[in-house]
C-alpha cells in the first residue's frame, strides 16, 4: 500500500512538473509608424528585427516569433505587432544575453536602415505586453 502512495507522488510531482514546463512567454510590442515612414519601417523590421529571430529559432534561443502588419487606422494608434514566443521561463532570462550575441556577430555596425532616418525617427513602441501561456490549455 505504502508503494502505491508513493508512486501516485510520483507520478503527480511528475506531471506537475511536465505541466509547468509546458508554459509558454509572449512578449509582444505595439508599434506606431510616425510620419507615413511604412517603408523604413518595413525594411527596418525585415532587415533587422526578422533576420534577428530567424537565427534566434534556429540556434533555439526563441520558440516562435510572429510579425503582424495593421492597416493604418484612426481608431488603431499601432500599425505593428511584434510578438517572440519563449518556450519558458529560462529561455526568456537568458533573452536579452542571446540576443546581445546575435546583433554583435549579425550586426556589428549597427541595424541596417532604409535611409538616413534613425529607428526613433520613424516608429514608436507604444506599449508592450507580456503573457504567459499554458500548451492545450
Amino acid at each position: 500500500m505504502r508503494i502505491d502512495k508513493l508512486l501516485c507522488l510520483i507520478c503527480a510531482v511528475s506531471i506537475g512538473n511536465v505541466l509547468a514546463s509546458d508554459t509558454m512567454l509572449s512578449v509582444t510590442n505595439y508599434v506606431q509608424v510616425k510620419d507615413k515612414h511604412f517603408a523604413e519601417a518595413r525594411y527596418y523590421y525585415q532587415k533587422n528585427w526578422l533576420k534577428l529571430r530567424q537565427a534566434a529559432v534556429a540556434e533555439g534561443m526563441i520558440h516562435s516569433y510572429r510579425l503582424t502588419e495593421i492597416a493604418p487606422e484612426e481608431e488603431v494608434p499601432f500599425q505593428l505587432v511584434l510578438e517572440t514566443v519563449f518556450r519558458d521561463q529560462q529561455q526568456y532570462d537568458a533573452a536579452e544575453k542571446n540576443f546581445r550575441r546575435l546583433i554583435d556577430r549579425m550586426q556589428p555596425n549597427g541595424p541596417r536602415l532604409l535611409n538616413e532616418l534613425k529607428s526613433k525617427q520613424f516608429r514608436k513602441i507604444l506599449y508592450t505586453s507580456k503573457k504567459a501561456s499554458t500548451i492545450g490549455g
